[in-house]
């Protein structure tokens, strides 16, 4: 039996750093309810065209206490204090007592805006205060696993017997993107909370089909679901084992309430 997919209504789009539209695809009630649990925000950022060129926008460096903040490129180029973050690169951040993240722009006189996957993670309470630490990857570092049709890039957690570079602060997270067409079962772990972001194409479930920059969430429960992909659909799955610890969210700091 596959598992349900629960569709997520984007929020209105607003702009990043004054110059990329982002769509929010988790609301603070859905993250604070524990229904998402643990993942506490996914935006998307598709990646635009300009007539022009013009200064690089940029993200100021900010705080952050008490989740991990995934950053993955997915088309063009996006730049921080520590070099390039090219298509397929990622940057994980886990906050843990807290670390400051590096402002996030585009390569100056770019003519395209970069396509951004944003999430954030909650961990629980007994990591809330661990040592913070950033890792980033290339996409030549992330191995690669075929899904019927389709490859998918593994960038954390264990895919088919596939593992990827990164480590995250809870055992089980797991981040891979799928590219290709036609019916595939997405593995998922049973225990574990499925985020799934479709980047282009339409992904099919139960009837139910998702186009370009729309989400769905599944509970834990089956350990893999079925989908039809149609041509050249792309797709971002994030699984995480959910947290029963109370959450408050304040700006850039995420800690409990008991």
């Amino acid at each position: 039996m596959s598992r349900v997919a629960i569709a997520l209504e984007p929020e209105a789009p607003y702009w990043l750093g004054g110059a990329v539209e982002v769509t929010p695809h988790v609301t603070e009630a859905l993250a604070t309810g524990g229904a998402v649990s643990p993942f506490l925000a996914l935006d998307y950022a598709p990646a635009r065209k300009r007539d022009k060129q013009r200064r690089s926008y940029g993200v100021d460096t900010h705080p952050v206490r008490g989740f991990e903040v995934v950053t993955l490129c997915l088309e063009g180029e996006a730049r921080d204090a520590g070099g390039p973050i090219k298509e397929g690169d990622v940057r994980w951040l886990s906050g843990g007592k807290g670390a400051l993240v590096e402002g996030l722009g585009s390569p100056a006189r770019a003519f395209v805006d970069p396509a951004l996957y944003r999430l954030r993670i909650n961990v629980p309470r007994d990591l809330k205060m661990s040592p913070p630490r950033l890792q980033r990857f290339e996409a030549r570092d992330a191995p690669v696993v075929a899904l019927g049709d389709c490859m998918a890039r593994v960038y954390a957690g264990d895919v088919c017997g596939v593992l990827g570079p990164v480590e995250p602060e809870v055992d089980g997270t797991q981040l891979y993107v799928v590219d290709g067409n036609g019916e595939i079962d997405l593995p998922l772990d049973s225990e574990a909370t499925a985020l799934v972001l479709i980047v282009r194409g339409t992904c099919t479930v139960d009837g139910v089909a998702f186009g370009a920059n729309r989400a769905f969430y599944a509970p834990p429960g089956e350990a893999c679901m079925t989908v039809e992909l149609a041509a050249s659909t792309k797709l971002v799955v994030a699984l995480s084992v959910p947290t029963t610890d109370p959450v408050v969210v304040g700006g850039p700091f995420v800690m409990t309430s008991a």
